[in-house]
């Protein structure tokens, strides 16, 4: 039976620089090839805070 209500499609915002911090995460994953997958993002994640940490003048969405 075909619904005769109309959803329009479904817009997202996404946060300034997830997208990118989503890009480079899954390169990292398919380059690195890890078996525990969420033990390796918590340790991507550590190593981005602790770089971001070093380097407090510069964008994150840069340097990701």
């Amino acid at each position: 039976m075909i619904s005769s209500s109309f959803f329009p499609p479904l817009t997202i915002i996404i946060t300034y620089g997830l997208k990118s911090w989503l890009e480079c995460l899954c390169r990292a994953i398919l380059i690195e090839g890890p078996r525990q997958i969420p033990e390796f993002i918590a340790a991507y994640c550590d190593e981005l805070l602790e770089f971001r940490e070093r380097l407090t003048s510069h964008d994150i969405q840069n340097i990701v």
